[in-house]
């Protein structure tokens, strides 16, 4: 699992809930520090904000899609009007949950795209 926000408090509570929750999880607080980082195995999944400081989360999107790298995508942010946040849901995105977002809900959808994702290996 892997939290693409820089907002540090938001990576620090969905990195405590998220290992609460059994998972192990990896936060970033900009596009490039996980982009640069995903030459290692991707996540199971990846939580992303949309309205990052440099790159934003469409162009990481696109940027693994171009790497030819394929994992669930799960937006996160305050602005789900905003045309980037609606360029991700166009680019794969399984889903735009508004900050602050109730953890059952966001565990939910985790955990239906990761197990659909199980179920396609």
């Amino acid at each position: 699992m892997a939290v693409v926000d820089d907002d540090q408090n938001i990576l620090d509570a969905l990195d405590s809930i998220l290992t609460v929750d059994g998972w192990q999880v990896r936060t970033y607080d900009s596009g490039e520090s996980f982009l640069a980082d995903l030459d290692g195995s991707p996540p199971d999944c990846l939580i992303l904000d949309p309205h990052l400081t440099g790159i934003n989360g469409a162009d990481v999107i696109q940027t693994c899609a171009l790497r030819q790298i394929d994992f669930p995508v799960i937006g996160l942010t305050a602005r789900p009007d905003s045309p980037v946040a609606k360029k991700m849901l166009d680019l794969g995105a399984t889903a735009m949950f508004v900050k602050p977002v109730s953890f059952d809900r966001l565990s939910t959808q985790i955990r239906a795209v990761t197990n659909d994702r199980e179920d396609d290996q």
